[in-house]
C-alpha cells in the first residue's frame, strides 16, 4: 500500500491519486462553470504528518487572519472551516486559479482528544494544528507479591 492509501485509512484525508486525480482535474473547469455562483466550499491543500509529540495538520491558506478560522472537534473528526474574501474588484479575469469564499476541511483522527489539548498557529499563509499523539501501547510487567 502506498503512503496515500495509509493516510486515507489513518486520517481520513481525501487524497485522490493516479487516474482519479486526472479525471477530477479535467472536470474542474466544467464543474465551476456549471455551478456558477452556487459553488460549494473549497478544500485547501493540507499535509498531515507526525512528529515525536504531535499529529500536525498543516493547511496552506494565505490571506487570512486568525479570527477567520473556525476549528472544532467532533469526536474523532477535526474540522477546519472559514471564509477567504477577495477584496479586489476585477472587471474581467484573464486567469483564475485562487479559491475564494467558504472552505472546509475534515480530518479523521486516530484517537480521541479533548479540545483543550489541541493547539493552532497561523504564520506566513500556513495554518498549523497540533494534536497530541498518544503514547504507544507497552506491556506492563507484573511482579510477584512481596517484591
Amino acid at each position: 500500500m502506498d503512503v496515500r492509501g495509509r493516510l486515507v485509512w489513518w486520517y481520513g484525508v481525501e487524497l485522490p491519486g493516479g487516474d482519479e486525480a486526472e479525471e477530477l482535474r479535467a472536470e474542474k473547469p466544467a464543474m465551476d462553470l456549471a455551478l456558477g455562483s452556487r459553488r460549494q466550499a473549497f478544500r485547501p491543500p493540507c499535509d498531515v504528518f507526525e512528529t515525536d509529540e504531535h499529529i500536525v495538520i498543516k493547511v496552506e491558506i494565505a490571506g487570512m487572519r486568525e479570527e477567520d478560522f473556525r476549528i472544532s472537534l467532533d469526536g474523532l473528526v477535526l474540522r477546519i472551516e472559514g471564509s477567504r474574501g477577495d477584496t479586489v474588484e476585477k472587471l474581467a479575469y484573464q486567469r483564475m486559479e485562487i479559491n475564494y469564499g467558504q472552505f472546509r476541511l475534515a480530518i479523521r483522527l486516530p484517537h480521541a482528544v479533548s479540545q483543550s489539548e489541541v493547539d493552532a498557529s497561523y504564520d506566513k499563509g500556513f495554518l498549523s494544528v497540533y494534536v497530541p499523539r498518544r503514547p504507544q501501547r507497552r506491556r506492563i510487567p507484573i511482579s510477584e507479591a512481596g517484591e
